[in-house]
């Protein structure tokens, strides 16, 4: 976690739409103290806001038009996750944008204009300098027999070595939801399956969303709902996405021929048509 740009995040006035403001807050609750270096997934973003994935989706498109956040290094992502079909996004926040101005201070004699006044310590504060805080984060001025160091606060991502050389030789990974999705397909619908393939240990891959999403428009060219085929290929277990077997599509389609209607005359499926009757 950083203080430091939550607390931008906080009195910054250039987000001042609701959802936006919480996406960002929770963003830099992820950054480094320079507002960099965040990365949490849609679907960790969605649990910290309780927004909808579409809609975190939008507000994080909105951000990085605004040029409040922006793509960052993706290569301290492969650090601390290996497989790279899981890895999120890396954003930069720029926190020089809509900072709170220093507020005005009035001097007495002797003091020139524009210089920052000392903050006052009551008497009794544990630093001996008046007007200075000594204390930094993770620091500890006075340290007991045999207590622990400080946690720094400002930290929020671990590794080791290893990791972070290995990184350099993986590519860049794809977060499925972060994929632009079409206006008929719901996107907590898209949420479900990519948890679902996640849960199969079949991770999609970038091509493999891309294919998904026109197996859905086929589909639903042929009268089949995106939320059905969903929803019937997860209680199935499968991989990929199949229509309901044995449900007639909505959309129509030509009929399949059967034999047993035309068979020694049988003139029963409907009109007539001595050329198509078979003999037995």
């Amino acid at each position: 976690m950083s203080v430091q740009a939550m607390t931008w995040a906080l009195g910054q006035q250039v987000v001042t739409e609701a959802s936006a403001r919480h996406v960002l807050l929770c963003l830099a609750n992820y950054a480094g103290p320079d507002g960099k270096g965040a990365f949490p997934s849609v679907a960790t973003l969605c649990t910290d806001t309780g927004l909808s994935a579409r809609t975190v989706q939008s507000k994080l498109r909105e951000l990085e038009k605004q040029g409040i956040i922006s793509r960052g290094n993706q290569q301290l992502v492969s650090a601390y996750i290996r497989r790279a079909d899981q890895r999120p996004v890396c954003y930069d926040i720029d926190l020089s944008r809509g900072a709170m101005a220093a507020p005005r201070v009035e001097h007495s004699g002797g003091v020139e204009r524009g210089a920052m006044a000392a903050p006052r310590v009551e008497r009794g504060a544990n630093d001996d300098a008046t007007g200075c805080n000594l204390r930094h984060d993770g620091v500890q001025m006075t340290t007991e027999r045999g207590a622990a160091a400080a946690p720094d606060p400002s930290m929020n991502h671990k590794g080791t070595v290893k990791e972070q050389k290995s990184a350099r030789k993986r590519s860049p990974g794809f977060d499925p939801l972060s994929i632009e999705l079409p206006g008929w397909l719901d996107a907590d619908d898209w949420a479900d399956w990519v948890k679902h393939r996640v849960e199969l240990r079949k991770p999609i891959t970038e091509l493999a969303a891309r294919e998904q999403l026109r197996r859905l428009a086929e589909l639903r060219q042929a009268g089949h709902g995106p939320r059905e085929v969903i929803r019937h290929s997860i209680a199935a277990g499968w991989q990929g996405l199949f229509a309901p077997n044995g449900m007639q599509a909505t959309g129509g389609g030509a009929k399949r021929f059967n034999p047993s209607a035309f068979i020694n005359g049988n003139s029963r499926g409907g009109s007539y048509d001595e050329s198509r009757t078979i003999d037995v």
